[in-house]
This record gives structure tokens, sequence and C-alpha cells, in this order.
């Protein structure tokens, strides 16, 4: 007999003998057991708030996560600065997303037309973080510089003084359509003014995420106070920590009351 049939002979043994220890070590050398395929995968969901900045609420982001874990979920926590692009560009790796921060409305006259949420970087800090994508983003329509009244949106403010203001990135429907987003059945709730619309229900945020597979998306009309937001954010957290599922919490909202100041309420959006 030559050497290479040998070879494979002892190969072929070896072989059986790994095959045979393996079938002996996973009966344990008696009965078949049916021990089944175990795998756990805890869903996960992102809290994003970029309205940390300026109203940061440190008991607000205990009760999301407290909430959510006991509910369950894996929860990804991001603040101020923290609240970049990357966990936006990733927002279906999530099986609920609550975004809490700042939005404008543009009519179409230097941005395209819809809903703009900000993200919480200001735009110098963007491009430090990503470079040219930034520029070529507000090139393209994907996104605008935005600022923040330092008396509220309801307050008037010299145009001189506007144009002084820090300019955030803000992300507009342009984004959130190029994004190729696959949700699988992922409830998102932008806790923000004008995420959907402005004196006119304008729910094409909802839409576009709608039509990536996302089961629900919930926004507000026009302007509200941040105060009126967080507790929008509570009573969704609580509904999930209480038994209702993320869709069945995301529509108890449009029972909440609405706004004291403006009279804007939530507003659900669904396949």
């Amino acid at each position: 007999m030559d050497g290479a049939r040998l070879r494979r002979l002892a190969v072929i043994a070896v072989l059986v003998l790994v095959v045979v220890g393996f079938l002996v070590f996973y009966r344990g050398g008696g009965e078949p057991v049916d021990r089944g395929l175990e795998v756990s995968i805890a869903p996960r969901a992102l809290y994003y708030d970029p309205l940390w900045r300026a109203y940061p609420n440190e008991t607000l982001v205990d009760m999301v996560v407290e909430s959510l874990e006991d509910a369950g979920y894996i929860v990804d926590v991001r603040l101020g600065r923290d609240a970049g692009l990357l966990e936006l560009d990733m927002m279906d790796a999530y099986s609920i997303v609550i975004i809490r921060t700042h939005g404008a409305y543009s009519n179409g006259s230097l941005a395209p037309r819809g809903p703009y949420v900000y993200t919480g970087l200001l735009i110098e800090e963007a491009e430090e973080e990503y470079g040219g994508r930034v520029e070529q983003m507000i090139l393209e329509g994907m996104a605008a510089p935005a600022v923040v009244p330092p008396e509220g949106p309801l307050a008037p403010v010299d145009p001189e003084e506007l144009a002084g203001l820090p300019k955030y990135l803000a992300l507009g429907p342009g984004y959130f359509n190029t994004t190729p987003y696959y949700f699988n059945g992922t409830v998102i709730f932008i806790a923000s003014c004008y995420s959907m619309g402005d004196e006119e229900l304008d729910p094409v945020l909802g839409e576009i995420l709608v039509s990536k597979g996302a089961a629900g998306y919930a926004g507000f009309q026009g302007l509200v106070s941040w105060t009126t937001v967080d507790e929008a954010i509570a009573r969704f957290v609580e509904a999930i920590a209480g038994g209702a599922s993320p869709l069945e919490a995301l529509e108890s909202l449009e029972d909440l009351p609405p706004d004291p100041v403006t009279g804007n309420r939530v507003h659900v959006y669904k396949p």
C-alpha cells in the first residue's frame, strides 16, 4: 500500500473518531437528548437626544432606560454632542427609536420642503467628525444649517442676530429618503417641533420611513414646548413597560392633551 493511500486512510479514521466522539458527547453516551436550539437575541432601542445640549433631563433618560430594559430591550443612549449621524444612519438596527430634539420646517424657499430634524452637532463639529460628507449632504438637499432662536421659536429675532447664531446640522426628508434603511417593524417617535408638519399636517417623514418597513411613526404638528415633548416620551415608554406593544404605545400618544401653549399635539402615521 503506497504512502499517499495510507495518509488518506489515516485522515478518514481521524474524521470518523471525531464524529463518533461528538455524538457520544452530545448524546451523553445514552439515549438521544432533544436539547433544542436556544437562541435569545434581545431587541434594541435607541434613545437619541440632541435636545440635551440646551434642555438636559436626566430623570427622563433614567426613566426611558429603566422602562425599556424592564420590557426586555437593550437601550443605546446618545446625548447632546454624542447624537451624531452614525446612529441615524443605522436606525434600522433598532426595534424602537426615540428622537428628542429641535425641529424646523422648510417651505421650500431655502431647502427642500418638509420637516428638518436637528442632530446634536454644530456644522463645524459635524465637518470635523464627518469631513466632506456634510458639505455634500447640504449641496444635495439632504441637510441644512439650522439655528435655535435664543428666546424660543415664538420670539422674533433680528436678522443680523439670527445670522450670527450657532448653526446645527439638521436633516431633512432627503436624508431619510436616501439612506438605505431596511426596517423590520421598527416604531419611530421623533419628539420635536414640526416632525409632523407645520400649520398643515405633513407626514412626509412617516411616509418615507413606513415605506422602508417601519411599523409606525409619530411626531408633533407645529411648535411644541420641550416639557410637552418630555411628557409624551415618558408616556410612550411607560406604556411599553406596562405591557403595551411599541405600536400600541405609539398610538396611545394621540390621546395626550395638546401642548398648553401652542395647542399642538402628537399625530401617528401607519401603513
